[in-house]
């Protein structure tokens, strides 16, 4: 299953929310929002060396205003639900098209893996091979956009594959007479739900937590490019002051203890969230129906 890394398209969405809430105001709840936090200083300085017209992003009350910029950007599996009055939101777009310096072919003969064969580009050029300390190798493919860098590297995970690229490599001392990679249609909503409950605090104001987060992402690659999308919205609630209305709305666990000591337990996600018919009746019951 293709994984995608996004994090500067959430930071933008953020970004763009603290024109309302304050800056430098977030509160991790989880590992996840920690590490994004703890990069929002970098990530804020990368938003701000993306070449013009690369992100764009807007902070609206209206969920409408974020539909429709992120459906005009080609985000369509993307829809935010209607704002209460106490909830606002933000949305960002990064969208990279870039063209092969020098085109490659399809190949005649696909990659083939598993028995099966795929749509592939073949290059005689433009390419070069660097290696890591520990021996992997990442390739450069020369592009036409000025400040972009594309590089590719075979990895077991999204995690082992940034790490690859984000090292210290050195020219590779082998001499390759091509370059094979292969395309790529690439079209899926991405699960960002562990940005949900990231709180944001300013002084005296009333206390801000993300509630809901939609993502999605495209990539395109052939022989004469690569075209990479990623869309994303955040809701954000805000508290109106006074006692709050307590409320689970992500993923929860319900225990039942019996003198201290847990004898069932459920960890219950959305999809199993609806309406019973009725609770049913115990199994030693003359009435009723059992469940």
């Amino acid at each position: 299953m293709t994984t995608v890394y996004m994090n500067p398209v959430l930071a933008a969405c953020l970004f763009k929310l603290e024109q309302r809430i304050g800056n430098d105001t977030w509160q991790s709840k989880n590992e996840d929002q920690l590490e994004l936090v703890e990069a929002l200083p970098n990530l804020r300085a990368l938003v701000g060396l993306l070449p013009q017209g690369m992100l764009d992003s807007i902070g609206s009350t209206c969920a409408d205003d974020l539909n429709k910029f992120l459906h005009e950007r080609g985000m369509t599996g993307i829809t935010v639900p209607p704002f209460s009055p106490e909830e606002f939101g933000a949305a960002a777009v990064l969208d990279v098209l870039t063209m092969w310096a020098k085109p490659g072919v399809r190949a005649r003969y696909g990659i083939k893996r598993n028995g099966s064969e795929y749509p592939t580009v073949e290059m005689t050029g433009g390419f070069a091979v660097s290696v890591t300390a520990d021996g992997f190798e990442v390739v450069r493919v020369d592009n036409t956009t000025a400040g972009v860098e594309v590089f590719m590297a075979a990895s077991a995970s999204l995690e082992q594959g940034l790490r690859v690229v984000r090292s210290d490599r050195k020219p590779s001392s082998e001499q390759f007479k091509g370059l094979r990679f292969p395309m790529v249609d690439f079209d899926s909503t991405v699960d960002v739900g562990w940005l949900i409950g990231l709180r944001a605090v300013v002084g005296d104001a009333a206390p801000a937590r993300v509630s809901a987060a939609f993502a999605q992402a495209k990539l395109r690659i052939n022989e004469f490019g690569a075209h990479a999308k990623a869309g994303a919205a955040i809701r954000v609630t805000r508290s109106a002051g006074g006692p709050r209305t307590f409320e689970i709305n992500e993923p929860f666990t319900i225990a039942f203890m019996v003198a201290g000591q847990v004898a069932l337990a459920f960890h219950v996600t959305p999809e199993d969230w609806k309406a019973p018919p009725n609770l049913g009746t115990k199994a030693d019951s003359a009435k009723g129906e059992v469940w």
